[in-house]
């Protein structure tokens, strides 16, 4: 059922239902999904995120799909599900200002389910997508790339570095960081433990410790408020950051803003 442009390892995971006919059952549950961090009317930013049926431009069939997102509140609690289908298009936009029940920010996971009826991917797989924080009305936005699933297990001490940061003069820096944890939140403890160590031009280090946090919960932080001295420390020269910690999300999210303009990538 592949196309003559079939990607030969692409349609490698995909194997016939008949196959497999109990375990296609269960495709649902074999989609991880992956991750991302929202705004909900956060400093005025808002988000959309881009869903594309990527299945069919690499299979070149007519693979259809459908869509399932959960956004998550800041204490890691599930407050909103989305779902939809992918048939006749390969690309949707999702409009979460138009959502009810959001919280300010938060993590929010997407699926993206093959659901073609004599096909199926019979492993644990992820799910791409991008999302985009916006300012309505302005020319105002960032656009970000999903992130790994959530952490299955408590592993090793983990690192996310960047260097060469700086913060432009009028603009404030905030750090987006969340629980990996994809464990249960029921009698789960904060499990979480990250520390920030900045590294300014001159070599000089500065160390922050973050509050912990339970499985799928998000926190904002505000750099400078949480050390007074941070911005003489790196002043608006390039300077380095380490997240260091346990079973936080894969990439923390650093976003510079004075609220109209925006900077922002994931370290």
């Amino acid at each position: 059922m592949f196309g003559k442009a079939a990607h030969p390892i692409f349609i490698k995971q995909f194997v016939s239902s008949g196959s497999k006919p109990f375990l296609s059952r269960f495709r649902d549950v074999l989609t991880l999904g992956n991750t991302s961090y929202y705004m909900h009317g956060e400093q005025g930013f808002f988000t959309r995120v881009f869903i594309h049926n990527y299945f069919r431009f690499m299979c070149d069939a007519d693979i259809s799909a459908r869509w399932r997102i959960q956004c998550y509140d800041r204490t890691g609690k599930i407050a909103v599900e989305l779902e939809g289908v992918l048939k006749d298009q390969e690309n949707t936009i999702v409009e979460l200002a138009d959502v009810k029940g959001l919280d300010a920010f938060g993590v929010l996971r997407v699926y993206l389910i093959p659901d073609a009826s004599n096909v199926f991917i019979p492993q644990p797989h992820g799910s791409m997508f991008f999302t985009e924080y916006y300012i309505p009305g302005t020319n105002t936005a960032i656009l970000a790339h999903s992130l790994h699933i959530p952490r299955s297990s408590h592993g090793p001490i983990y690192i996310r570095e960047a260097s060469g940061l700086s913060v432009p003069r009028g603009l404030r820096p905030f750090l987006f960081i969340a629980s990996g944890c994809s464990f249960n939140r029921f009698w789960h403890p904060a499990c979480t433990t990250v520390n920030l160590d900045f590294t300014n031009a001159d070599g000089k280090e500065k160390k922050i410790a973050v509050s912990p946090m339970k499985p799928m919960a998000c926190q904002k932080l505000d750099l400078f408020a949480m050390d007074p001295d941070l911005a003489s420390h790196v002043g608006d020269r390039p300077f380095g950051i380490k997240v260091i910690g346990e079973q936080f999300l894969a990439k923390p999210f650093i976003f510079l803003t004075d609220g109209k303009t925006a900077l922002g990538e994931h370290l």
